[in-house]
């Protein structure tokens, strides 16, 4: 691979010459590599991958096409410096599942307070939790609230959890993935 410097020739050139070398411009330099050969079908494992790259850049087309999800992924794109553009953000949306950090929870009597960390760039749909028995059966469910700092989603319990119990927290972002995080008390 070449990297081609103030040529006036070939700055900027992109695509394949003859059916050996291929152009690319990347970071604003222009790049020259072999022609890529194709090594067959690719192992199961490739082409799962392959098949959630395409699921990928179809919901990526047609969040930016959406009226409501569209400006959410261009204003989202234009305050993260490592990210392209906004369909690179959705691209890498859609890949990607949310994040579950650490559970405040100030006491488990119903009531009480918790707060969660949640997190994805550029958003969370939503965020759920359920209190468990100690047999995992669901007791009860709610859904939590944002709070001003954007990492952080807030929930009051609407029952004690029992001795031997859990919280299940479910974190859900725009393309519809799912975070499950559970924490005994």
């Amino acid at each position: 691979m070449a990297t081609l410097k103030k040529n006036l020739f070939l700055q900027g050139a992109s695509g394949m010459l003859g059916s050996q070398l291929v152009y690319r411009s990347m970071n604003g330099q222009t790049i020259v590599s072999s022609r890529p050969v194709g090594r067959g079908k690719g192992s199961e494992a490739q082409q799962r991958q392959n098949m959630r790259f395409r699921y990928a850049t179809s919901f990526a087309k047609q969040a930016i096409a959406n009226e409501v999800l569209g400006p959410i992924y261009e204003a989202a794109a234009a305050g993260i410096t490592r990210v392209r553009n906004a369909y690179s953000l959705a691209v890498t949306d859609y890949l990607r599942a949310p994040e579950i950090g650490d559970l405040v929870l100030a006491s488990g009597t119903a009531g009480s307070r918790a707060l969660v960390e949640a997190h994805e760039d550029p958003q969370l749909a939503k965020v759920g939790f359920d209190i468990l028995g100690e047999d995992e059966r669901v007791i009860s469910s709610g859904e939590a609230t944002p709070t001003a700092n954007g990492i952080q989603w807030e929930f009051t319990l609407t029952q004690d959890i029992p001795e031997g119990g859990s919280i299940r927290v479910k974190a859900y972002d725009l393309p519809g993935n799912v975070s499950t995080k559970s924490f005994k008390v």
